[in-house]
């Protein structure tokens, strides 16, 4: 088996970007026919204050300082005919371990 290396991380941004171009691209020349897409965006800092406990251990460990921001990303489509919604959707990326419900 020979030591093949997966492409870098930027290989995968790139053909996303690419993929998310056509698909707006594709879904603009449908609207012209159909409904309207909307396309909202928003991205927020999560990164907590220091010091803080790190999860994932078997023992307590504190961070001392930030290595990588944390950001919550959220992306929101919206296909509309008359000013009403049709169709929706909601995609939400979280740099965190885990979520729990809110009581």
């Amino acid at each position: 088996m020979r030591g093949d290396s997966y492409p870098p991380a930027s290989h995968f941004f790139i053909n996303m970007k690419q993929l998310l171009t056509g698909f707006i691209v594709m879904s603009s020349l449908l609207s012209a026919t159909a409904a309207e897409l909307w396309i909202g965006r928003g991205s927020a800092s999560i990164t907590p204050e220091q010091p803080v406990s790190l999860a994932g251990q078997f023992y307590r460990r504190v961070a001392t300082k930030v290595a990588a921001p944390c950001t919550a990303n959220v992306i929101r489509l919206e296909s509309r005919e008359g000013g009403e919604i049709v169709e929706q959707a909601t995609i939400i990326s979280v740099d965190i371990v885990s979520l729990t419900a809110a009581a």
